[in-house]
């Protein structure tokens, strides 16, 4: 998404929003795994990972039908966690080549 678009502000309003949702229903997984789609969606890798997580740990509680979803989530966060990372190596090692 293009930094300063409409999408880019959109997206940054979700999340302020989700940030003062979130107290107000402790219990709402749903709300996590949206504000975690939201913030893979922008680039915000550690913040979705952190949602989905909490959606994670309120499902286990509850035994919910949204613990697979969250955990999924949680593994989606951490792969392009992971990508990036390595991605960061391959270009170090790529500049100490040339």
């Amino acid at each position: 998404m293009i930094s300063g678009g409409s999408g880019w502000g959109a997206a940054t309003r979700a999340r302020s929003v989700y940030a003062r949702a979130a107290p107000l229903v402790p219990a709402d997984a749903a709300l996590r795994l949206v504000a975690a789609n939201t913030c893979y969606g922008m680039g915000w890798i550690e913040e979705g990972i952190e949602s989905a997580e909490s959606a994670l740990s309120i499902e286990e509680q509850k035994e919910g039908e949204l613990l697979a979803r969250c955990c999924l989530y949680a593994g989606i966060g951490h792969q392009m966690k992971a990508q990036v990372h390595d991605n960061n190596i391959y270009s170090t090692l790529l500049l100490a080549l040339l």
